[in-house]
């Protein structure tokens, strides 16, 4: 159990509870709304709950959990079994307030992992680093690193559904806070494909 549920356990088990009392409207919805819904699995039988709760060397380490946190409209390269955002998920996620707090859940834990979070200073949502971050940047801020591209998947499916205080506020620090620092190990192509997430 990663230290985020070990802190956070009360809110995950709120949310756990939640979901017994919620399902989709129709039985025919997409796998993904039923997956965020909590009544569907993933490709590898995991639930969202399964899924929030895996350690730091899984949400390294296995590359299908991400396109279900955080879908697109484009089928990825690396696991073409996830499903895709269709116009009706992006209604559907958009209009939900239940699904919109799961998304961000999803955030929450990925923030964690990178030895980030989210808070509120001053009425605007803003994400810094917290202590864990030296010590988790080891797994992901290095040269070409794979979660570079997991950050524009993150920018992408936050702003296709709904969530646009987190995606101004992770792209933000992406922009105005990481790469500052960190010129020597990200590139400038990897930058352009933050900063230029809308137009891709």
């Amino acid at each position: 159990m990663t230290f985020y549920y070990q802190i956070n356990k009360k809110y995950i088990t709120k949310r756990n509870r939640q979901v017994q009392h919620y399902r989709p409207q129709r039985e025919h919805e997409s796998k993904l709304v039923r997956f965020y819904s909590g009544v569907g699995t993933d490709q590898t039988h995991h639930t969202i709950g399964q899924v929030w709760h895996f350690d730091t060397r899984t949400l390294e380490k296995n590359h299908e959990y991400i396109q279900w946190l955080f879908p697109i409209r484009q089928r990825s390269m690396y696991n073409p079994h996830a499903p895709v955002l269709t116009k009706r998920d992006i209604t559907i996620f958009n209009h939900s307030s239940f699904l919109k707090k799961r998304i961000n859940t999803s955030f929450d834990v990925m923030l964690h992992f990178y030895g980030l979070k989210q808070i509120v200073q001053h009425s605007k949502l803003t994400v810094i680093e917290t202590p864990r971050f030296q010590k988790q940047s080891k797994f992901w801020l290095t040269p070409m690193n794979h979660n570079f591209k997991r950050f524009t998947r993150i920018l992408k499916s936050l702003h296709l559904l709904g969530l646009k205080r987190q995606f101004h506020a992770f792209l933000n620090y992406l922009v105005h806070v990481l790469y500052p620092k960190s010129q020597h190990i990200i590139d400038l192509t990897t930058l352009d494909y933050w900063t230029y997430v809308l137009d891709q």
